[in-house]
């Protein structure tokens, strides 16, 4: 494995044991997360990397590390400029620096708060026993999660309830 080019955070998202990162695996699915294989540019011990376009940021997309470490998986997330959508802007992020750990931190722990949300929900539970896969929509207007069976139906291009239009 080569290492990273780009600067990287150095404190977790989220810190889980072995045994729980399935169940986190799961929730990255759950919230829109693809895996995704980045030759050449790893951060030192990862063994995942995950991304979630989010075209309602202008192009960018969340980039999700999983590192192992002993018994543990550590979360690693920052946005970026998406290398498949706007491929310049991303190469040129990468040589400048140009990547948010922090609000790559909060999306990612939103992300994994609604997956959970809507893998407890009854909606969820009766899909998953017809053989349903159900995912989270986002919010086109703040980005946020929503992970109601309307939202769920409409995808991109519905709101959440804190920017509902009265």
């Amino acid at each position: 494995m080569g290492k990273s080019m780009v600067a990287e955070g150095r404190t977790p998202a989220v810190t889980v044991s072995s045994k729980e990162y399935p169940k986190v695996r799961k929730e990255l699915e759950v919230a829109g997360y693809r895996q995704r294989v980045i030759p050449g540019f790893t951060k030192e011990g990862e063994v995942e990397t995950y991304v979630r376009e989010r075209p309602d940021l202008g192009n960018r997309w969340n980039h999700v590390q999983v590192v192992a470490r002993g018994g543990r998986r550590e979360i690693y997330a920052h946005t970026e400029a998406s290398a498949e959508s706007a491929p310049v802007a991303h190469a040129t992020g990468v040589v400048t620096g140009d990547a948010n750990y922090g609000a790559g931190s909060r999306m990612l722990k939103g992300d994994l708060r609604a997956a959970r949300k809507l893998m407890k929900s009854t909606h969820y539970r009766a899909a998953e026993q017809q053989g349903s896969r159900l995912g989270i929509g986002m919010c086109s207007i703040c980005g946020n999660a929503i992970w109601s069976p309307v939202s769920l139906g409409r995808g991109i291009g519905s709101w959440c309830f804190r920017n509902r239009r009265a």
